[in-house]
């Protein structure tokens, strides 16, 4: 066999093959050598000349399929195939070719994604890629090794280096270091490239698992004459393989005396064998068939009809009326009237040799009175049955579970009417998750709807005697909230609304609260509205203010406004109205300003106003002027700007003082003046 590897070696040093521009680089080859020499091989002295061919990969798959049955299939020109899913009830049928929505293009030079292209593991792209090829597109990237920074290509000897926001760029840290002619990159233990130079001539290169080494190889004397078994230089087995760049093309001129070269994965040998044989060794059964028969083996290598078929939707078997079972009176038989009898004398058991595989009856299946349907075994099952009056179904262990696994499909309880009709009573909704009843759902007294946990959160019940009241108790530690994605919630008796009013909660509008239908609070985007007395009890206080700052109320002998956080401010922002402070009438009706110091300003109704500083009186206004209390004085912070002539603007007894003269306004827009001396 060695001489034949040989020989096979020999065939590339004398150039026994084509150059790579006299092959279609679009297909796959195969080497044959075509032998000259008749001496056997086990002969020692045979010395095999061959010439070496190559066949292509289409010539020898038509070669090879020669009468036998491929898929049908889809078929476009250039359209890559796939196998499409199984169809129909045979499980061991093939699955046909159609066409994918992968194709090439007329040069074969690009292959083209019709559709989407999902790509679940790492993709390596050859040559320029362009990203979107229109106004427009859109093209979302994760990971992606280019530089951010606009540098379509590094110079010489860069590299690529990430930076800490993720981009990355052209650096000349780290430099590419030539690779001298012959030489492949390594990565070292400390992840940087080293170079290994070539080996010797006819070594391989060989991996212990970390590196790479350079080792030569030697054929174990020992091995089969019709394989070779290649050791390394440390005496592991390695695999060699041959690349075969092109050979003279057999064509379809491949006979049956070639010889093919194969593996033998349990002798863990090349071994060679003739197309002939190799034909041979296909087993492809021959017979005949006609549509829709079932078929059978007419003997251990031919295919024939059965006498039973199926045309797709039923199946028959002609010639056969009843077939009869290994057991004496064990019968299936279909009688004159076309019924289909199971006749056992131990009991009729309906299973198939899979217990997990169901059994279906295609019509319908009619029980006798009291004759149960019998679920589960032993003594703990389920029975339905009809007595001759009433229809029964009872679970005798574990739970009794409904269950619709159709999607969205629903649970339905239907029930007579009163009428002689039936009507929907409760739907059990798959595609809401809820239940819907049809007609009143009716409570006993004192029988509660309870929600919430085992316990119960939520109580909605009537009572009976001694608590004849209808309740909604929330009797958990939550809220109760009622909620509405209406206009609004009404509190109504009578079950009229627009008679029996007693409190409106109107969405993202006013809450409205009635006294005997008559609206009497109202809330507002500015504020509530109050029809009628808001009556508040003595030293029963209105509260302002989020630390309620300000107190408005009434004790027993007094009515009291207090801030009790910062000032305490009236406004009055209506043009041409007044603030009134008023009081009744009488020498007794005063009005006081005070602060936590004393008084400050005392207006009396018929005594005039007193102004104080400190709680000393300052001036009095009584009926007959102006009267500053003893040791006052009437001063003057600042001068004032003078008239700019005698007829300047002014009001009657308007006065003003500068540096030189005393202004005053006789009469309307009408000065005089004093000059004022250095005193």
């Amino acid at each position: 066999m060695s001489i034949f590897v040989q020989e096979e070696l020999g065939l590339y040093k004398r150039n026994k093959r084509k150059t790579s521009l006299q092959l279609d680089t679009q297909k796959d080859w195969f080497q044959f050598g075509r032998m000259y020499n008749n001496a056997s091989i086990g002969n020692p002295g045979y010395q095999p000349r061959m010439e070496p061919f190559i066949l292509k990969l289409g010539d020898l798959k038509c070669h090879i399929l020669q009468n036998v049955v491929l898929q049908n299939g889809d078929a476009t020109k250039r359209s890559i195939p796939m196998y499409s899913d199984l169809s129909g009830s045979c499980a061991t049928q093939n699955p046909t070719i159609a066409k994918s929505i992968i194709y090439q293009n007329s040069l074969d030079t690009a292959a083209i994604v019709a559709g989407s292209l999902g790509v679940d593991v790492d993709l390596t792209v050859k040559g320029n890629t362009e990203l979107g090829t229109g106004v427009g597109d859109f093209t979302r990237i994760k990971s992606v090794v280019q530089d951010f920074n606009g540098a379509l290509a590094g110079a010489a000897n860069r590299v690529l280096r990430s930076q800490a926001d993720g981009t990355v760029v052209w650096s000349d840290d780290d430099p590419v270091v030539a690779l001298p002619q012959g030489n492949i990159w390594l990565g070292n233990a400390s992840g940087i490239q080293s170079p290994l130079a070539p080996g010797a001539a006819g070594q391989l290169i060989v991996s212990n698992g970390t590196t790479l080494t350079y080792e030569s190889i030697t054929a174990d004397s020992a091995g089969p004459q019709d394989g070779v078994i290649v050791s390394s230089a440390g005496g592991s087995p390695i695999k060699v393989g041959l690349t075969i760049k092109t050979l003279p093309n057999m064509g379809v001129n491949v006979v049956d005396a070639d010889t093919l070269v194969i593996y033998d994965s349990s002798a863990d040998a090349n071994k060679q064998v003739t197309v002939s044989d190799f034909m041979d060794s296909i087993d492809v059964p021959d017979g005949s068939g006609t549509a829709n028969k079932i078929t059978k083996w007419i003997d251990a290598d031919t295919i024939g009809d059965s006498l039973m078929q199926d045309d797709g939707t039923n199946m028959s078997a002609s010639g056969y009326q009843k077939i009869t079972l290994a057991t004496a009176g064990d019968n299936i038989d279909v009688d004159a009237t076309g019924e289909l009898q199971l006749d056992s004398a131990s009991g009729i058991v309906v299973q198939a040799a899979n217990t997990s595989i169901k059994t279906s009856f295609r019509s319908d299946v009619e029980i006798y009175n009291s004759k149960k349907l019998i679920l589960g075994t032993g003594g703990n099952h389920m029975e339905i049955f009809h007595d001759g009056t009433n229809s029964h179904i009872t679970n005798n262990s574990g739970l009794l579970t409904f269950t619709q696994n159709v999607n969205d499909g629903n649970i339905v309880f239907v029930c007579d009417d009163g009428s002689g009709s039936t009507a929907e009573y409760i739907v059990i909704e798959g595609a809401t998750t809820r239940v819907r009843f049809s007609k009143d759902s009716y409570h006993e007294t004192d029988v509660k709807a309870i929600f919430g946990t085992a316990a119960g959160d939520l109580e909605i019940y009537h009572g009976g005697a001694g608590s004849a009241q209808s309740w909604i108790r929330d009797v958990g530690s939550n809220d109760l909230i009622i909620d509405t994605n209406g206009s609004q919630i009404a509190l109504i008796s009578d079950g009229v609304v627009n008679t029996g009013k007693m409190g409106l909660f109107k969405k993202d509008g006013a809450v409205e609260l009635y006294y005997d239908n008559n609206k009497k609070i109202e809330t507002s985007n500015t504020g509530v509205t109050v029809t009628g007395n808001a009556n508040f009890a003595d030293n029963g206080k209105a509260l302002f203010g989020d630390g309620n700052d300000l107190e408005v109320f009434h004790n027993a002998g007094a009515s009291i406004i207090n801030s009790k956080d910062g000032p305490l401010s009236i406004l009055n922002e209506q043009d041409g109205s007044t603030i009134k402070v008023e009081t009744a009438s009488g020498s007794g009706s005063d009005i006081s300003l005070r602060s936590a110091d004393g008084i400050m300003a005392l207006f009396t109704n018929l005594a005039g106003i007193e102004l104080y500083y400190n709680t000393t009186k300052m001036a009095v206004v009584r009926d007959d002027g102006f009267e500053l209390a003893a040791g006052g004085k009437y001063s003057l912070n600042q001068l004032n700007t003078a008239p700019s002539s005698a007829t300047d603007t002014g009001r009657l007894g308007e006065i003003r003082y500068t540096a030189d003269y005393i202004y005053v306004c006789v009469a309307t827009n009408q000065w005089k003046r004093v000059a004022l001396s250095t005193w």
